[in-house]
């Protein structure tokens, strides 16, 4: 009688930590002189506060990003809001070629791990 608990307790716990992976989780954010910030959100979502520099290119429109960026090497961070639709274009550039492109996750952390206020 007590071993469907556990189950359900364990499928909970893999599942809160899985979303709190994905929430927080980001890659090293690369440091160099030409570095590229692509908000990967809608328009609408940009105009509500943004990195201080960044471009608002959504995420599915990974054909324009693509040619911002240029440079295959070029040094980019994509964020969004938790950073799952900037995970889905950091998979779509790196699967391109590109090889500097960093998921740097949720607007809010990114801000805070660059030590930068938002821009409204």
């Amino acid at each position: 009688m007590e071993w469907p608990w556990i189950v359900i307790l364990l499928v909970l716990g893999i599942g809160v930590f899985l979303m709190m992976r994905r929430v927080g989780a980001s890659d090293p954010l690369p440091d160099a002189p030409n570095r590229l910030v692509i908000d990967a959100r809608s328009p609408s979502e940009f105009v509500s506060g943004h990195i201080p520099g960044a471009q608002n290119v959504p995420y599915d429109d990974v054909a324009r990003m693509a040619k911002l960026i240029g440079d295959k090497d070029r040094a980019v961070i994509v964020y969004c809001l938790s950073g799952s639709r900037s995970g889905v274009a950091v998979r779509k550039l790196r699967q391109m070629g590109f090889t500097a492109i960093a998921n740097g996750g949720g607007v809010y952390g990114l801000a805070r791990n660059l030590g930068v206020t938002l821009v409204r």
